[in-house]
């Protein structure tokens, strides 16, 4: 009987010693899952939206669930995808020109990322040289829209925009750090935006920022440049909050990095850097007239 005694004693204590193991390993793992995510969080904020490219290195990135990020092809001598034809942001995807050929340097793209975080979306790119003014334009598109080679040869942009895509415009003239950044949404027919064909209209987007690098800056890990370095001004990132867009969801599907002639709407594109989201929402169910995202 003492032996069942001391059996049951030390069953219980043993018990009693696991379920408190149990318990400070689950306190332990939701203090660290807080801890990380508030600095996850605390990498992509519009606080840090500030000109410094280091919290885009590759890891942080990949460390948002929705992001993308692409190495695109840059210097003399090497051919790169871009716009040709006359190209402008306010024509159908159908109607858009991309060839492969040799980019100017001052438009010349290396690497481009954007991703979605706290109802916020964050962008960043760069360009190879920091002759003249920078135009840039970052596109943001719900349907997956990216280019395309027709069957009879001709390259577009396909599938076709989707009513609530968004352009976002910054333009860092007179060498300045700090952007005039416009938000504009692809609304196909009966836009605003003068010599826009009616497909464009403004938005009322609060809490913009886009910033250019103010001084020479180490290039982010897992970034391919010209060097270990960025001169000024040739590394960018904003921020947009899309609360209040009514947008059908949160989620792009692709994205599309642009240089452009000048800062006008009518101007001509020159090099792009496009890539998908690592999540996408599926092809929309038809109901009736309305398209309702699933996810």
């Amino acid at each position: 009987m003492r032996t069942d005694f001391l059996h049951a004693f030390f069953r219980e204590n043993d018990d009693k010693q696991r379920k408190w193991t149990w318990t400070r390993l689950l306190f332990l793992c939701i203090f660290l899952f807080a801890f990380t995510t508030s600095k996850v969080n605390a990498q992509f904020t519009a606080a840090t939206i500030d000109g410094n490219p280091q919290e885009w290195t590759q890891a942080n990135i990949n460390t948002i669930p929705i992001h993308s990020f692409i190495h695109d092809a840059f210097g003399n001598g090497v051919v790169d995808s871009q716009f040709t034809e006359g190209s402008k942001d306010f024509l159908f995807g159908a109607d858009l020109r991309w060839t492969v050929s040799q980019t100017k340097a001052k438009n010349d793209i290396a690497n481009a990322a954007a991703l979605i975080t706290d109802g916020k979306l964050f962008f960043a790119g760069d360009r190879t040289s920091n002759n003249g003014d920078a135009q840039i334009a970052f596109w943001f598109y719900l349907n997956g829209t990216a280019p395309h080679v027709r069957t009879d040869g001709v390259q577009d942009f396909a599938p076709e925009h989707a009513i609530g895509d968004l352009l976002i415009l910054a333009d860092f003239t007179g060498g300045g750090r700090s952007a005039n950044v416009t938000v504009l949404k692809w609304v196909e027919t009966g836009g605003n935006v003068p010599n826009t064909n009616g497909t464009l209209n403004t938005t009322n987007i609060v809490g913009i920022v886009a910033q250019n690098n103010a001084g020479a800056a180490a290039v982010p890990a897992g970034w391919i440049f010209t060097g270990n370095t960025f001169a000024t001004n040739e590394f960018y990132e904003g921020v947009v909050d899309l609360a209040g867009l009514n947008l059908p969801s949160l989620c792009f599907s692709s994205f599309l990095l642009e240089t452009r002639s000048s800062q006008s709407i009518t101007a001509s594109l020159d090099d792009f850097a496009a890539a998908s989201f690592n999540a996408k929402p599926q092809p929309p169910t038809v109901i009736g007239r309305r398209k309702m995202w699933r996810w």
